[in-house]
């Protein structure tokens, strides 16, 4: 496991050690490009058009899969 790049995926621990891990901790680099860019797409690319349903389901479809798979049961 490499730490330095797990730090560098989240910019305010280059700041300071940040404790708070609850709900509300700072989102890694990764995490933030790809809900801005499903946000965008979603604006600009009419969030009722077939595509952008449609994409919307197989993301809510893997997340509930690599759920799943953490938790070892069903994705149903």
């Amino acid at each position: 496991m490499d730490i330095a790049a797990i730090r560098a995926q989240i910019p305010t621990t280059q700041k300071m050690t940040y404790l708070n891990t609850g709900w509300a901790g700072p989102s890694p680099v990764s995490v933030v490009d790809a809900v801005r860019e499903r946000m965008e797409m979603e604006q600009f690319g009419a969030r009722t058009a077939l595509d952008v349903v449609e994409g919307g389901q197989a993301v809510m479809k893997r997340a509930r899969e690599a759920t799943a798979g953490l938790l070892g049961c069903a994705s149903e």
